[in-house]
């Protein structure tokens, strides 16, 4: 029956794609929106993939999700990169007041869902230390494992605010960005894995980051590559989902051989996550690029996807405590059908709910001091 939810899904995402009119409508903050809207919903289908085969329950055709978030989240991180330098080139003082607004739309929803996790592990009797409950509360340690996403992003804004605020030249600018980016995936490397609480330790949280270049690069040579695009469509388009497959095929041999956790098989593992990592990089970039392209020629974007990617922050880090409350001993949902549609319906409807409550306190924060958000700023442009 899982097939049946994820047709269901496909057809819901993806009713009404349309081809084009111009090349101006490519990428519109629609556009982007939608691919996040469509991309958060996967990632729930991804968690549950993986949560099923931990329990032993073969997830019939949600299987072919299982390893699939990193394409999903390396949309997200395309699509970060590309609205940050094209709002830097289009908005005037841009980076004025870049933190501020950036880290209100990330750290309330970070912090406020942090809460519901903690009050559903009390209510499941999970006893912290007095450390532990610091560490949770203050964000410092993940008690959602999911939120790695913002921490990430957070850190990379900060270097985006860095690079283009103090470096005069361009390639100073990609150069610091590049270096930083680097040193932060070789941290990630070393320090491995541990139990999904602290900072950079799992694969996760390096593989797609790279994207983000690429969405900045791609401002950089818009023109360029849509008119080379535009000239050879449909070869390149047919190429480049080829080379995804087959490249995708031959990453996922190079993860069986060496992996990321092959500190588990003895050693250190650092050498095996090294060997794995840069094939993987490119399977997520030519499936972003694939995903990229297509949207030059077809409009994605409905508005339920459209919605879904509004709330997408939201969704991305509320769902998996209704994978722990519907697999628990407060309710247990065993039919794999009913579980996972339970869980995506709970999602959305409690991140619409957290997202309104959210951009309230927000509003708040600007009547303060008289700042205009950046949602609202990407409402009434491009991005």
């Amino acid at each position: 029956m899982n097939i049946l939810l994820l047709i269901g899904v496909f057809v819901l995402l993806f009713f009404g794609v349309k081809r084009q009119q111009s090349k101006e409508e490519f990428f519109s903050l629609e556009v982007a929106k939608g691919l996040q809207g469509v991309s958060a919903i996967f990632i729930i289908l991804h968690h549950g993939s993986q949560l099923l085969n931990r329990q032993r329950e073969f997830p019939g055709a949600i299987n072919i999700l299982e390893n699939a978030g990193v394409f999903f989240v390396g949309v997200f991180f395309f699509c970060s990169g590309y609205g940050l330098l094209k709002s830097l080139k289009t908005k005037e003082n841009y980076l004025k007041g870049f933190l501020k607004k950036r880290y209100l739309t990330i750290f309330i929803p970070y912090y406020g869902i942090n809460l519901i996790y903690l009050v559903y592990f009390l209510s499941q009797k999970t006893s912290y230390t007095t450390i532990e409950w610091i560490q949770y509360v203050t964000g410092i340690r993940m008690i959602n494992t999911n939120a790695w996403y913002v921490i990430s992003i957070a850190f990379f804004y900060l270097i985006f605010y860095l690079a283009f605020r103090f470096f005069k030249e361009k390639w100073l600018s990609y150069s610091f960005l590049v270096i930083v980016m680097v040193l932060y995936i070789v941290t990630g490397i070393y320090r491995g894995h541990g139990d999904g609480s602290y900072f950079l330790q799992g694969e996760w949280w390096y593989i797609t980051c790279p994207l983000l270049v690429v969405g900045m690069l791609f401002v950089e040579f818009e023109e360029k590559i849509l008119a080379f695009v535009h000239k050879l469509y449909y070869p390149l388009l047919i190429l480049l989902g080829a080379s995804f497959y087959y490249i995708n095929i031959e990453s996922l041999k190079i993860q069986g051989k060496y992996g990321y956790w092959a500190e588990y098989r003895g050693g250190d593992g650092i050498k095996e996550r090294f060997l794995t990592l840069p094939i993987h990089v490119l399977t997520v970039f030519l499936f972003v690029l694939t995903v990229v392209v297509f949207t030059m020629k077809f409009k994605v974007g409905n508005r339920l996807s459209i919605f879904l990617g509004e709330i997408s922050i939201e969704i991305y880090l509320v769902h998996q405590v209704f994978y722990m409350m519907f697999r628990s001993s407060f309710l247990y949902i065993k039919n794999q059908t009913l579980f996972l549609t339970a869980v995506i319906f709970a999602g959305i409807i409690t991140a619409a709910l957290l997202h309104f409550l959210f951009e309230r306190i927000k509003q708040l924060g600007r009547k303060k001091d008289g700042t205009v958000s950046c949602l609202q700023e990407n409402k009434k442009t491009t991005f």
